[in-house]
């Protein structure tokens, strides 16, 4: 008579790494503000502040103090939002000279 219990295979088990997703919604709103960047800086030099239109309209002035009023934050804002999973990744010495590198030698170049 033949056992209907068979050995299983040995299966080496390991666990998965973590799929690491991107945020959507935070890609949608770094790109909205890159736009918006993108329209203060074209319509400057047609405003009151740019001094290089004398016919200037006044729309493009609100458009220049709306958008200068917040995405330089927003930018700020999002960069911080990454700071704590950065820690949590690498010891905080090996972090900050990794930032350092990564911001400081551009801005001395």
């Amino acid at each position: 008579m033949k056992s209907i219990a068979h050995a299983a295979p040995a299966v080496d088990i390991q666990a998965a790494p973590k799929l690491h997703k991107r945020n959507v919604a935070l890609d949608r709103a770094r790109t909205f503000l890159t736009l918006v960047v993108l329209l203060h800086h074209a319509v400057i030099p047609y405003t009151h502040f740019g001094h290089t239109d004398p016919t200037s309209w006044i729309g493009f002035d609100c458009v220049v103090l709306a958008t200068d009023s917040f995405f330089m934050a927003m930018f700020f804002f999002l960069s911080g939002l990454f700071v704590w999973p950065g820690l949590g990744r690498k010891p905080w010495l090996i972090f900050l000279r990794d930032r350092l590198l990564r911001l400081g030698l551009p801005f001395v170049v």
